[in-house]
């Protein structure tokens, strides 16, 4: 008998072994005593085949080393091969298990795969995979080690442990990225709006804007950076483009190379159209699209070359006219042109003379003018130089920004991480836990909340956040944000809702959810620079113009401070030791709500004596209610 060493074993229903080794997939005969040794490759070589099993309609599946799966009919032998090698390259398959629906769910060497519906269609491959972003502990699993409970319950065991999981309780991120193009470049130039190439006006507005450029036949390269505003793990995105009038297909392109480049474009129409999918492979349906123009030469155009085959004939013929009137008329235009040369000598000479003030009387202008010029050059380069000096500042506040974003994520982050393992230890009490949990909490409240913050600087940059008007009550928000900051248990600060009527409500018409998130900012700003004293805040309705404040006895703002307190990415930080967490961009945010709102946001504060931040809400209704 042929030896040989096995991966996994099973029994079909028809009582047949089965088993999975070295050198192939065995099928033995429980009758008769007689094996089969099967071997799918034409090349007459063995290969290795590390898992089998048995679906629920009997069929036989299995595994061989060069990134197939076969599925193959228990009784006639015929079997089918599914090639995943393109799609999943340098993917080992080391165990599979079937699920309710029709699914095979197989660990690898790098993560699990889940192909849809194979079992039922057995027609193409169409799977989604799941790395350590989605949960796993280790992406390299080890060869056989799979298990289904009669529940339907899975376990795969990795090189780090074992993962679990019901099949039907795993969802996917059906969030579609929003695609937007960031920058162009031509002739390896980055083009701003404004700019100029060979005397045209490329872009009139930002290329996120722009639906169509047109081109010279010049323009030996352009090149184009885009970009998907998707923020959960956005190293795993995958990005496809096409260019309509050009490729045939679409392109696949990586999260790292997100730069299209063409070079000599003929002249033609064009339309790029760009798709990007999330973590999970989902696109987006509707793809972002550039329309781009290349004007031909103009001597390449039909009606140019019509042009000129009817002037050619033209010429032709009048040349052949002239030349025999030109040859009568010679000798008298000779005799003409003489008399016509001296006469124009003469005139000439009265010009000139003539003329000779005139050239005095504007070199002194041009004197005059050069000396404007001088002063006019000084202050233009003042200007630039003011203008770079700021544009330094905005990268060092971006630059600062980001290594604060990083810590200010970091640090719930940390937190999160940190206790969540205390779990794991056996000797926890309930207080324990129930401490460990309030503090995991507050942490992903924290950053849930710089989340949030970002996604709206984010929609207010590219005009996509918008007010939806309710009508609500004002009072009632105000209450409930009392009861919540007196729950934070400063004894130092006592913080209080002043309400103008003690009996009546008010009752207006505008975006209840951005109206809280404004006064909270305001409220977390407060809180954060007040150790002691008051924080009060409410409103006052004068002549129907509704004015909103929070005022607090803190630290106040420095006079060289005020003018940075609602710009991105400044943190107003007083002058003492103490640190102030934060994004610097809350108050930016309030400021730019507000103003969508219909209203105005400023403020009034003096150094250590406290602040009082102020503004005014536009609303469709506004009125009393009685309802204390």
């Amino acid at each position: 008998k042929y030896t040989t060493s096995f991966y996994k074993i099973i029994q079909s229903k028809q009582g047949n072994i089965w088993a999975a080794g070295l050198d192939g997939i065995y099928c033995f005969d429980t009758a008769t005593y007689d094996y089969l040794h099967i071997n799918i490759s034409e090349e007459k070589k063995y290969y290795i085949s590390h898992y089998i099993i048995e679906d629920k309609k009997g069929n036989i599946w299995f595994d061989v080393n060069i990134g197939k799966l076969v599925c193959m009919h228990p009784i006639t032998k015929e079997y089918k091969i599914f090639d995943a090698s393109k799609s999943m390259p340098d993917v080992e398959f080391k165990a599979f298990l079937d699920d309710d629906k029709g699914n095979l769910w197989a660990s690898t060497n790098r993560g699990i795969y889940k192909f849809i519906n194979l079992i039922n269609q057995k027609d193409t491959i169409i799977f989604e995979s799941y790395k350590k972003h989605n949960g796993l502990q280790s992406e390299q699993f080890n060869t056989s080690a799979a298990y289904k409970t009669t529940n339907g319950k899975m376990y795969f065991g990795s090189i780090d442990g074992f993962n679990s999981f019901y099949p039907d309780s795993i969802e996917r991120n059906t969030y579609q990225p929003f695609m937007i193009f960031k920058n162009l470049w031509l002739n390896n130039n980055l083009i701003n709006v404004g700019d100029t190439v060979k005397g045209k006006v490329i872009l009139e507005k930002n290329i996120s804007l722009t639906k169509e450029i047109a081109l010279t036949h010049k323009i030996k390269n352009i090149s184009i950076e885009f970009a998907a505003i998707h923020f959960a793990d956005p190293t795993e995105n995958r990005y496809k483009y096409m260019l309509e009038g050009l490729d045939d297909n679409w392109i696949n392109i990586s999260a790292e190379n997100r730069k299209i480049s063409y070079n000599t474009l003929p002249h033609g129409d064009y339309t790029l159209k760009v798709k990007g999918a999330n973590l999970d492979g989902v696109w987006n349906d509707i793809p972002l699209k550039l329309k781009i123009k290349v004007i031909p030469q103009w001597w390449k155009t039909n009606v140019s070359i019509f042009i000129i085959i009817v002037l050619f004939i033209l010429l032709m013929v009048t040349i052949y006219k002239l030349r025999v009137k030109i040859l009568k008329k010679q000798k008298k235009q000779l005799k003409h042109t003489v008399n016509e040369r001296t006469k124009e000598l003469i005139e000439a000479n009265v010009m000139l003379e003539e003329n000779g003030e005139e050239i005095r009387v504007q070199n002194e202008e041009l004197v005059e003018h050069r000396g404007n010029l001088e002063k006019l050059i000084k202050k233009r380069t003042s200007e630039l130089e003011s203008a770079m000096q700021k544009a330094k500042e905005s990268d060092r506040l971006k630059s600062a920004f980001l290594a604060n974003m990083s810590h200010e994520i970091r640090t719930p982050l940390n937190a999160i991480v940190g206790f969540s393992s205390l779990f794991e230890q056996q000797e926890l009490t309930k207080d324990d836990i129930s401490e460990y949990i309030n503090i995991i909490n507050n942490n992903s409240d924290n950053l849930l909340r710089i989340i949030n913050d970002i996604l709206d600087i984010s929609s207010i940059e590219v005009g996509q956040l918008k007010i939806a008007h309710s009508v609500f009550n004002v009072d009632e928000i105000m209450y409930e944000l009392e009861k919540i900051y007196k729950l934070k248990d400063n004894k130092q600060v006592k913080i209080s809702y002043i309400p103008q009527n003690s009996t009546k409500s008010l009752i207006i018409n505008n975006d209840s959810l951005r109206f809280r998130q404004v006064i909270t900012n305001l409220l977390n700003n407060a809180v954060k620079f007040t150790s002691k004293g008051f924080i009060k805040f409410g409103y006052n309705v004068l002549d129907s113009k509704i004015t909103f404040f929070v005022e607090d006895s803190g630290t106040g703002i420095s006079d060289k401070n005020k003018k940075d307190v609602f710009t991105y990415f400044k943190k107003m930080n007083p002058d003492s030791n103490e640190i102030y967490i934060g994004t610097g961009i809350g108050l930016s945010i309030s400021k730019n709500l507000v103003e969508l709102m219909g209203g105005k946001l400023w403020f009034e504060s003096e150094n250590g004596k406290g602040t009082k931040f102020m503004f005014t809400l536009s609303s469709r209704n506004q009125q009393p209610v009685s309802n204390r």
